[in-house]
């Protein structure tokens, strides 16, 4: 049972991952490459070189790819780099399978910003699923791992840095108003991409020091009929002994909480974060397959 469970997760993980690069190269492809947008990653690269040395975006990605690959392989070792090959070789294939797209979509949208929107939208979330499928599209991301390893920076900063060098250098190529789509494409592909990652926080974990303990985990408890964890701890400043109650509730129920533990106490010292996944616990049901 639990062998069938695994091999059903990873299948739909790569579902997930090939549903991911496929709106991924279509974005590219229908978007991209026409309007001369510039991405984060080997895409920008691919869309500069094809319109300075004109060569097509696709060849420009998979010989970007596989020299990245082969580079990774030789500085990191075959099995840093695994991971990396199969991403930048499917995402390759199906970007040369949909080069012509745009000529059988015909997608042709008068107003730029609507273009930008698309372009954002769908690159975010072809992205955002092949990452949350545990896979990546290759590109600069394996660069960025070979340069972590050299220059010890964390692999975000490295991305961000090489980002801004890819869009800087097709502001130069494509002019002004290039760099201000591609901003406004990366900043919409990027949230969106950090929302299916992480995912949206439908909850709120509340920890609160409070000197009625018991009004309050009662008011918890009776009204929201949620559980209340209590955590011992000790406080550095006054060295004395005290409770602290951590409690999740469902992020609509955040405000009514708030004021109720304020109107039960209004010295209680209260932290709120969000919660973007809550697994078990009072009335949470397990989600099959995926994380058993």
């Amino acid at each position: 049972m639990e062998k069938r469970k695994l091999i059903l997760k990873n299948g739909l993980e790569f579902l997930m991952f090939l549903v991911g690069v496929s709106i991924t190269a279509i974005a590219f492809n229908l978007f991209f490459v026409p309007n001369n947008y510039i991405s984060y990653g080997l895409t920008g690269i691919s869309v500069i070189l094809s319109h300075v040395v004109e060569i097509t975006p696709v060849t420009v990605l998979f010989f970007g790819n596989m020299f990245l690959i082969g580079l990774s392989i030789v500085l990191l070792g075959m099995d840093r780099t695994s991971k990396s090959i199969f991403g930048a070789l499917i995402f390759t294939l199906i970007t040369y399978l949909t080069e012509d797209i745009n000529t059988i979509l015909n997608v042709s949208l008068e107003n730029p910003i609507l273009s930008v929107i698309a372009s954002g939208v769908l690159f975010g979330v072809g992205e955002g699923l092949t990452f949350k499928a545990g896979y990546s599209s290759g590109g600069t991301s394996i660069l960025a791992l070979i340069l972590n390893e050299y220059i010890k920076k964390p692999i975000g900063t490295i991305m961000n840095a090489l980002g801004v060098a890819i869009i800087i250098a097709g502001g130069f190529t494509f002019g002004l108003e290039n760099i201000m789509y591609s901003i406004i494409i990366v900043c919409i592909s990027t949230y969106l991409i950090n929302k299916i990652t992480i995912g949206i926080s439908d909850s709120k974990m509340f920890l609160i020091y409070t000197s009625k303990e018991i009004e309050v985990i009662d008011y918890i408890m009776n009204t929201f009929h949620n559980g209340v964890t209590k955590i011992t701890s000790k406080g550095v400043y006054s060295n004395k002994k005290k409770n602290l109650l951590m409690c999740v509730v469902p992020s609509d129920k955040y405000t009514q909480l708030l004021k109720a533990i304020k109107l039960i106490d209004q010295n209680a010292f209260v932290s709120v974060s969000n919660c973007y996944e809550v697994y078990g616990g009072t009335k949470r049901n397990k989600i099959p397959f995926i994380y058993d």
